[in-house]
Order: C-alpha cells, then structure tokens, then sequence
C-alpha cells in the first residue's frame, strides 16, 4: 500500500500544502486503484463539516490573540509549535498550522 501511496502523491504532485477539499477530489480515483473505501479514507481522511468548523474556532481566537497583542515571531513560532504538537497526528499538527 505504501508504493501504491507513494506512487499516487508523485503522480499527482501532491503536497503537504494540498488542502483537504482538493485530495478528497482523489478519493475516486484511488478507488481505481484498487484500493477500498477504508484505504482511501485512511490515506485521505474525509471529515464531516461540522468537525473542521469546531476545530477552526480555537485557531481563529489564537490569530486573534496574535494580530491584538502585537506578538514577536518568536512568540509567534513558539505558540505555532504547540499547535502543531499538540495534535493527534503529523497531518492533524499540519492542517493546524494551515488554519493558523
């Protein structure tokens, strides 16, 4: 599965930047691979919208804070660190820091 993964981000040029909406547009397309549903969804993990808002409204209060108090970048950075961190997954931590 890891080649058939590996493979697919080549051949498509996908990135860590791409953004949710555009690799959900792939899901199919790995289905023609051969891959199940579940394979799919776990490569390219699809959430409901309801969870993505949620999980954006504790982002927009720290950009908030940042913008209203001024901070330096290394504050900055420091808080972008936790973040990241403090997420469940590297691609959780990524997608984080895409909101921030």
């Amino acid at each position: 599965m890891a080649k058939i993964a590996t493979s697919f981000v080549n051949c498509y040029q996908l990135t860590p930047q791409t953004s949710l909406p555009q690799l959900s547009s792939y899901v199919k397309e790995l289905a023609k691979l051969g891959l199940s549903k579940e394979q799919a969804d776990t490569l390219i993990p699809i959430r409901s919208p309801e969870r993505r808002v949620n999980e954006r409204d504790p982002i927009k209060i720290i950009a908030q804070d940042i913008i209203k108090n001024n901070l330096l970048p290394e504050e900055i950075n420091e808080i972008a660190y936790d973040l990241a961190s403090s997420a469940p997954t590297k691609v959780a931590g990524n997608s984080r820091l895409n909101l921030l």
